[in-house]
């Protein structure tokens, strides 16, 4: 399995897409902060669509672009730089609902949803994603494979099938990891388990921590699955990933543990073992550390 795979499963999200808008220019969407641990995205399907928010210029955006906003942020979409908020209503009958107005100028087509995560799980995925995320539409597989994707979702939405529901999940997941393929190879990712993925001399050092990180590594040991030097893997690992190699593989057995304790009913102390540690005692008050809470608390919060 390749790294981000491994990502993806470790930090898990949930994908839903919400509504689809229909509107005729002019027209003009504000749209509020979100909690955090809940992250909007916004796909154009036809047409083009203007973007509004704190920290940044705006940005013209055309069919195929999506953009994404990591921290909630409060954003504003526009047909043009001057139009004005028009009545929109919601229409309902197909998959997902539809928000249309009456206005008769340039239509833009927009699909919109949100990615779900468990900030104690998820969070440090999300962590290494900007405030807002633009992956444009252009050429390369990433692109020719999003665009279909957001063709067959379009599609989807309007169907009244039965199963249309899940459908339109399980695409939208399948999404979400093309969106965040498809934006590392456009973007200079900040410091973060994410650039990892896209350093060659220090990607072998993740893949080892993943594969295995119930075992006591040692930053040497480290440097030689990356064919570096002591120093020179730990110098350069804490200028792309913002963390020491000790911190990132922390981070990695906590993501672990959330994860086999809210689907798992083995015992505290084999998860424990299964992530590196050689007592509950010592697990629990890292995991409490980490996550601000008991594993117990944890499991019991999360359903099991």
């Amino acid at each position: 399995m390749d790294l981000l795979s491994r990502l993806l499963r470790l930090y898990p999200v949930e994908v839903a897409l919400d509504h689809v808008c229909k509107l005729g220019a002019p027209w003009a969407l504000e749209n509020p902060p979100t909690n955090y641990g809940v992250a909007p995205y916004h796909i154009v399907t036809s047409g083009s669509v203007w973007l509004y928010t704190s920290g940044f210029e705006p940005l013209h955006l055309h069919c195929g672009d999506v953009i994404v906003f990591p921290t909630g942020a409060a954003h504003t979409l526009k047909a043009d730089p001057d139009s004005l908020p028009s009545l929109v209503r919601v229409e309902t009958g197909s998959a997902l609902p539809v928000a249309v107005n009456d206005e008769v100028g340039a239509q833009s087509e927009i699909l919109c949803g949100y990615f779900h995560f468990e900030p104690g799980i998820a969070g440090p995925l999300f962590s290494s994603l900007p405030s807002l995320m633009v992956v444009r539409e252009a050429g390369g597989k990433d692109m020719q494979v999003m665009q279909s994707l957001i063709a067959i979702l379009g599609c989807e939405q309007r169907a009244t099938g039965q199963g249309s529901e899940v459908i339109l999940s399980q695409l939208a997941s399948a999404l979400f990891a093309i969106i965040l393929r498809a934006w590392m190879s456009q973007a200079q990712t900040q410091p973060s388990m994410l650039a990892l993925l896209s350093d060659p001399r220090l990607v072998r050092g993740l893949y080892a921590m993943l594969e295995d990180p119930a075992r006591q590594w040692s930053v040497e040991e480290l440097a030689n699955t990356c064919h570096l030097s002591r120093a020179t893997f730990a110098r350069h690992f804490v200028k792309v990933a913002g963390m020491t190699p000790g911190d990132m593989l922390v981070r990695i057995r906590m993501a672990k543990a959330a994860h086999w304790l809210s689907r798992d009913t083995r015992s505290v102390a084999i998860i424990a073992e299964i992530v590196g540690y050689q007592s509950e005692a010592a697990f629990s008050r890292a995991f409490s550390r980490f996550h601000g809470k008991s594993p117990g608390s944890f499991r019991r919060e999360n359903g099991r």
